[in-house]
């Protein structure tokens, strides 16, 4: 059974391309070879799309509408720089960046050896965490005891037990409020929980130590401690006698004890600020909207300065390893985002991205070393006439997890595994570069990623209202001081190396879903000294030079795969909560299954970039190639010739040279006279039916056939009309068949047009 995703990733490289020339950039100082211009760049929506709008200061924000600035919708120009910053790096072979270099958690009862095997390593402790003058400072409360339900029922004429084994009303399982440790504390009145009590030993099961309350004076063995609580995630379920004659092997369910946190004499100790840090991170203290209910509870009493209630574990030496607010809380894994990196991406040298779009970086020292951007990119703002807002959407978004790790670190190759590989493994890797493949639809899934028959809720849903398809948006990307090679980087981030009528861009909100899918087209290089082709080929060619199998490489191969509309999409789907073939994210991990490369799962394989510079290159190879040997040979004959400081020999060779110099050209140009001359033999127009979309069905025909009669460059070259009478009427016959159809009508290009048929009769075919 295949996974579902969404999502997918581009494999991080061991190599890292570190351009030479890093440490000598310098604003004030360029480069000779260095340029300045702007590029032009039109970005068309080919799938609704939609980028949240953000207020100004002072404004009032509208979270479920369209970025826009005085009634004009535009894309920030940050963020089509974050989209093309990634794929340049992906293209250029540079390190993975930004990466959230975190410690994530684990509680997987699924896998043990990621899980329960590690906590069994450690004694978990009961401790109280107060906050003091900026430092976490930790008491000891030894190895806590255990009190049953039924043990504080009796002492404070509570109800937990029958309430939490359903035989009373009060408790619902599926709200949050009830599932949590302060629902429990709200049962006892005033002081009750805030004093110590002493309690007498009654038994040990499972490994705890079961504890009731004791009276003072009675000659027992006592012990002095306070009552904590942690949250109740199930009701109490116990077999009935039926149920264990048929299995005897059936045990209860759900929690039926508390804790107690024993006095001690310990002195506070300090916990380690990296053990804080993974605290924080694994209760979501960066995103307030995933807080528990119980995490802002303590949050709120630590920030009184109160003491609160952790379990935690240490080493042998006694230092804190890591702590949670509950008994089996998140445990978290040995190694870091960043320690799991290949070597090269750990580099602090600069890698080619970052020559570009500059950098900030803080050393060991806590020095901030950085480096201003050569590139910057403007707001893109929609052109009037092909912006219009659709109705609002109310979809639920999913947030994937990189704590994941059947999906987030490499498995290897297949859809199974016989051993996961985790965060806990030194020779883990993590998967890559996250990205959306696109879909040829929208994926409506307000009930999917619930459980079967669920309800999607109005708190679940997420509103916004999108452009159409169709939208065009046009910006300007300002170079400062640039290279030949890194704006032709550029150039290849923006058009997918020369295939921006192949490959698709992703911008905005809801990708997973089928928005956002773009085209790139540059309209102009303004204040740059060559061609667009000419900037590719001069990045190709180093890229070649330094990175083995650059076009084929498998990251390349992936970037390319996820950026076309494949064929095959059925594994684009979320993974339901639950459902009847086993689509979730547990059922997964249960069965071991892995997230394969999104060409595996496609069947593109053979996907690679379409070279530059092999065009030109196969075409002279011959003539090239005997050139080239003649010219050694000669190369040869005159270090002789100059070793017997022969002038006349000497002026042989300047002859024989220039002869066989015109003689390569005469070559070329004949041989370039053939292929002309067999691609106007070959050249048809064919300009076929249904005509939904002009560019698609009449204009990428007619520019096909006009390439091959005149060469590339033909629309600076001919005035209209260009096409002759009988080509004009097959290409009118179809623009009046495509002008009933409204798309048709709104992808007109009408310059094009009139370049075909001349000024007065396209002037009649389109009033």
């Amino acid at each position: 059974m295949p996974v579902k995703s969404t999502y997918n990733f581009v494999p991080l490289s061991k190599e890292v391309f570190f351009p030479e020339w890093a440490d000598m950039i310098s604003h004030d100082l360029p480069f000779s070879d260095a340029e300045s211009g702007t590029i032009r760049l039109k970005i068309k929506a080919l799938s609704d799309i939609f980028v949240r709008n953000a207020a100004l200061k002072g404004e009032a924000e509208q979270k479920d509408l369209f970025h826009q600035h005085k009634d004009k919708y535009f894309i920030p120009g940050s963020s089509i720089k974050g989209e093309v910053a990634t794929t340049l790096q992906i293209l250029s072979f540079s390190k993975i960046n930004p990466l959230q270099d975190v410690r994530y958690s684990v509680r997987d009862l699924q896998n043990v050896e990621v899980y329960r095997q590690k906590m069994s390593d450690y004694k978990i402790r009961g401790g109280w965490l107060k906050l003091e003058h900026g430092k976490y400072m930790l008491k000891d409360a030894g190895e806590p005891g255990r009190i049953s339900h039924g043990e504080l029922d009796a002492k404070f004429g509570t109800n937990m037990a029958p309430l939490f084994k359903g035989k009373v009303s009060g408790y619902q399982g599926n709200k949050d409020e009830h599932k949590a440790a302060a629902f429990k504390y709200k049962m006892f009145k005033g002081d009750e929980l805030n004093q110590p009590y002493v309690f007498r030993f009654d038994r040990e099961d499972v490994m705890r130590e079961i504890y009731e309350f004791g009276v003072e004076g009675a000659g027992e063995k006592l012990k002095k401690g306070k009552l904590v609580f942690t949250g109740q995630p199930s009701k109490r379920k116990e077999p009935s006698a039926q149920e264990k004659a048929k299995n005897p092997r059936l045990k209860a369910s759900g929690k039926v004890y508390e804790f107690i946190f024993w006095e001690t004499n310990a002195y506070p100790i300090e916990v380690p600020m990296n053990v804080i840090d993974d605290f924080h991170f694994t209760y979501y203290e960066h995103d307030k909207a995933k807080w528990t209910v119980d995490y802002k509870h303590w949050r709120q009493a630590l920030s009184r300065g109160e003491n609160i209630p952790v379990f935690y574990a240490v080493d042998n030496k006694g230092k804190i390893l890591h702590l949670g607010i509950s008994y089996m809380y998140k445990l978290p894994y040995d190694y870091r985002v960043a320690e799991l990196l290949p070597e090269q991406h750990k580099s602090e040298r600069l890698d080619l991205a970052q020559c570009m779009f500059g950098y900030t970086h803080e050393r060991k020292d806590k020095t901030i070393d950085a480096l201003k951007g050569r590139v910057q990119f403007g707001h893109a703002f929609a052109t009037e006439e092909t912006a219009h807002a659709n109705v609002e959407q109310k979809v639920v978004l999913s947030s994937p997890r990189a704590s994941y790790y059947p999906f987030y670190i490499e498995q290897g190759k297949g859809e199974k595994t016989t051993k996961y590989t985790t965060y806990h493994d030194h020779n883990a890797t993590i998967r890559g570069y996250k990205r959306y493949p696109f879909r040829k639809d929208y994926l409506v899934n307000r009930a999917e990623v619930l459980n079967e028959g669920g309800r999607a809720t109005e708190k679940m849903d997420t509103k916004f209202v999108p452009l159409k398809s169709g939208v065009e948006f046009v910006c300007d990307i300002n170079l400062h001081g640039l290279r030949k090679v890194e704006i032709g980087a550029l150039l290849s981030a923006l058009t997918m190396h020369g295939n921006e009528d192949k490959y698709f861009h992703g911008l905005g909100m809801a990708k997973p879903l089928g928005y956002g899918r773009c085209s790139y087209e540059i309209e102009g290089l303004a204040g740059l000294k060559a061609t667009k082709e000419e900037y590719l080929a001069a990045f190709e060619e180093m890229m070649v030079e330094k990175v083995s199998n650059w076009h084929s490489n498998p990251s390349v191969r992936e970037l390319l795969a996820m950026s076309v509309v494949a064929e095959r999409q059925d594994s684009l789907a979320y993974p339901k909560l639950k459902d009847n073939n086993g689509h979730n994210f547990v059922k997964y991990k249960k069965d071991r299954l892995v997230l394969p490369s999104y060409s595996e799962i496609t069947q593109q394989k053979d996907l690679a970039l379409t070279s530059i510079t092999s065009e030109s290159t196969n075409k002279g190879d011959a003539v090239i190639e005997n050139v080239r040997k003649e010219m050694l040979a000669i190369s040869d004959y005159r270090k002789e010739l100059e070793d017997e400081f022969s002038e006349a020999y000497l002026e042989v060779y300047r002859e024989l040279s220039a002869e066989l110099k015109t003689k390569a050209s005469e070559k070329e140009k004949e041989e370039n006279k053939q292929r002309a001359a067999e691609r106007k033999s070959n050249a048809k127009l064919e300009v076929e039916p249904p005509y939904k979309d002009f560019k698609k069905h009449v204009g990428n025909k007619v520019d096909l056939y006009l390439r091959q009669l005149h060469g590339r460059n033909y629309k600076k070259e001919l005035t209209p009309p260009c096409l002759s009478s009988e080509e004009a009427d097959i290409v009118e016959a179809a623009l009046r068949e495509g002008l009933g159809n409204a798309r048709f009508l709104k992808t007109i290009n009408k310059k094009e047009v009139i370049l075909w048929l001349g000024d007065t009769r396209a002037d009649e075919l389109l009033s």
